[in-house]
């Protein structure tokens, strides 16, 4: 799928969502033959105290037994609460290999108030022994200034042990109901979702995943709920949702965030009804998200500083034709006068003009200056609000603000649209970070009206490395090479530099391949994002004796592809590479009658359905040179999982030419 389809394919994603929502809310009970399965906190029965092995998934290391979540509105302390009671039981089968053993409970602190995390129990069975969690072993985390989070892991963890726990929060944040995962990294045999609650809190509710319902449930419950202080009683909506063998999710290779794709369902608060009648909408239209951030003192307030922007960038910039060049130099002004602190504020601890004058700010600050000094400069340019790949695909059937996770910049020139990011320094103009690269992002346009548009990657990218081999009197090749890296690959080049050393790069580098002596090395434009990222060494290559023969591995240096990321016998999520890839090698090697070729590699020519990809090798000899051409070509980001058999075998494909495409030769007496 190229860029341009991205925007389709992920609206058929939420086509199906928004259909599925449709059935969740206009199923009034809908039970397909299934009951529901009870628990007794602290009493596992003897099947699942002696289970050894999970016949669906022999390969498991634990598996979800049990997993109940219990959420109503009560009264406590005369306030109305969200009370969520969560009840899990989890069976060791490979206690070795077993990953599940530590439980975070996340919950939300505001500034007036908190939630509250009470009556955590946890016991560890082992046959009729059971170990009980001591209070002393759970620990306070602190995630964000507003979400924190209880953590404990279980004591004394062996084969056949089963896992056990509770917890009750009680909160007073009602928009806060999250909803249920089914699905998690170990198989589920049962999953429930219960609620109950009150008529005045009407919530949507949207369904992910593919693994189907067993109970899906809604009915009215009368007189449900009772407030003392105010004499009044309410009716409930009673919600039951169950899912039985739920396979595990596997995670892999170039994948967005697995939330897009476990099976789970999703609450949001559309509205509340008040004791006195009164309604507030939580859920709006994207007319009124446009007005009120328009106006909000950390987004559309802080674009409001375009005189500031032309009293501070340089005047021999100012004064440049309106044009490319010009919003290039902006960028790079913005992009090298800014220092990232690493955080990515939204919402909140927004200033522009003081991260300006202090050359450090977060990440909506630096791209906020930027649309600023776009503007002052005499461009049209607008925020974008986005999510990002691990923090998973926004909703685009209805404003979910909360969805969004980051801000950058869209630069409207002539017809174009350019996605601008100017938080890293190794980043060209155009080049957007990989992690942003997440289906759609909303334009923010508050003069007409803020719009989806598809954020496209960087369209050039690519590894290009040329050698030239010389066979020695002593059987080494010796020679050069040069490798050069474009777009999204250079980027990636720079970034290890950043994280290490220049230093560090380089030895990483000399140990690749263990007969290989690499030299002399030289990197050109290491720090230059506008240019290519460009290598050139000197390289001394061994061959590999078996028996009589010499065998020369010719990909001697590092490859993007060094394993076959695919490995699941079958994949329900697409695979997302998030951009294009192109490898091309260009590689001589002059045998200067020390060698013979027994056998050159074989020539391979392999395109994926549909033209997206391609991988070609070709071997020519004339006389004593021998030349090879290769060339690897990614052209789509995104493969659906009907895609997926298609592409594993490509990736084998691939991989095997890379490993076993030695020439095969034998030195000249």
């Amino acid at each position: 799928m190229n860029p341009k389809n991205v925007a389709t394919f992920t609206h058929q994603i939420y086509v199906m969502r928004f259909l599925l929502f449709i059935f969740f809310c206009s199923l009034s009970i809908s039970v397909f033959g299934q009951h529901r399965i009870p628990a007794v906190f602290g009493k596992p029965t003897f099947e699942e105290l002696n289970m050894k092995v999970y016949a669906p998934d022999t390969e498991a290391a634990g598996v979800v037994l049990y997993d109940k979540g219990n959420y109503k509105v009560e009264e406590i302390d005369r306030q109305m609460k969200l009370v969520k009671v969560v009840h899990k039981k989890i069976k060791v089968l490979d206690a070795k290999n077993f990953k599940n053993g530590e439980v975070e409970i996340i919950y939300y602190k505001g500034e007036n108030s908190t939630e509250k995390v009470t009556e955590i129990k946890a016991i560890t069975h082992l046959g009729g022994v059971k170990k009980y969690l001591s209070a002393s072993a759970i620990f306070n985390t602190d995630i964000t200034p507003n979400w924190k989070s209880k953590k404990f892991t279980f004591p004394d963890i062996e084969d056949g042990s089963v896992l056990e726990f509770t917890y009750r929060i009680e909160s007073p944040y009602f928009f806060n109901l999250g909803g249920w995962n089914f699905q998690s990294e170990l198989p589920t045999i049962y999953s429930e979702f219960y609620t109950e609650i009150p008529g005045n809190f009407a919530y949507n509710k949207a369904a992910f995943g593919t693994h189907p319902l067993a109970i899906n449930e809604a009915k009215l419950k009368r007189n449900c709920f009772y407030l003392s202080f105010a004499n009044q009683s309410a009716d409930c909506e009673t919600s039951l949702y169950t899912m039985e063998n739920i396979p595990a999710f596997k995670k892999e290779d170039y994948m967005l965030s697995k939330k897009n794709y476990i099976s789970r369902i999703s609450y949001e608060l559309r509205e509340y009804e008040n004791l006195i009648g009164e309604t507030k909408r939580y859920s709006k239209t994207w007319k009124d998200v446009d007005k009120e951030q328009k106006f909000d003192k950390d987004l559309g307030r802080q674009l409001k500083s375009k005189s500031f922007f032309e009293k501070n960038i340089p005047a021999n910039i100012l004064s440049m034709p309106v044009n490319k060049e010009k919003a290039i130099s902006i960028y790079n002004f913005i992009r090298d006068h800014f220092t990232w602190n690493k955080e990515f504020a939204i919402f909140s601890n927004i200033e522009v003009k003081d991260a300006f004058n202090d050359k450090k700010g977060n990440s909506s600050e630096i791209n906020l200056a930027l649309i600023n000094a776009l503007r002052a400069g005499g461009f049209e340019s607008h925020m974008i609000l986005s999510s990002t790949r691990e923090n998973g695909l926004p909703t685009e059937i209805y404003p979910v603000i909360t969805d969004f996770n980051y801000v950058f910049a869209a630069l409207l020139l002539d017809t174009e649209t350019i996605l601008l990011d100017a938080t890293r320094k190794n980043a060209p103009f155009g080049l957007i970070p990989f992690e942003l690269l997440n289906g759609q992002g909303r334009l923010m346009d508050f003069k007409n009206e803020s719009k989806w548009i598809p954020l496209e990657p960087f369209k050039n990218n690519a590894h290009i490395a040329q050698i030239q081999l010389k066979a020695d009197s002593n059987g080494l090749f010796i020679g050069k090479g040069r490798e050069t890296y474009l777009g999204y690959l250079a980027y990636n080049e720079r970034s290890k530099i950043e994280n290490t050393s220049k230093t560090s790069y380089i030895k990483d580098k000399e140990t690749i391949d263990l007969n290989t002596e690499v030299s002399a090395y030289n990197i050109n434009n290491a720090f230059n994002a506008d240019e290519n990222f460009e290598l050139t060494y000197n390289v001394s290559l061994d061959t590999e004796n078996v028996g009589d023969k010499h065998l020369l591995n010719p990909f001697f240096f590092e490859n993007i592809f060094k394993k076959n990321p695919f490995i699941l016998k079958e994949r329900s999520y697409p695979v997302d590479f998030g951009h294009s890839y192109k490898m091309v090698y260009s590689l001589s090697f002059d045998l200067a009658d020390q060698y013979t070729v027994i056998e050159l590699p074989k020539d391979i020519s392999i395109g994926l359905p549909n033209n997206k990809g391609s991988v070609v090798l070709k071997s020519i000899q004339a006389d004593n040179n021998i030349q090879l051409r290769y060339s690897l070509k990614l052209d789509e980001t995104i493969f659906t999982p009907e895609d997926y058999d298609a592409l594993k075998q490509f990736f084998e494909h691939v991989i095997k030419t890379q490993t076993q495409s030695a020439l095969v030769l034998s030195k000249n007496k």
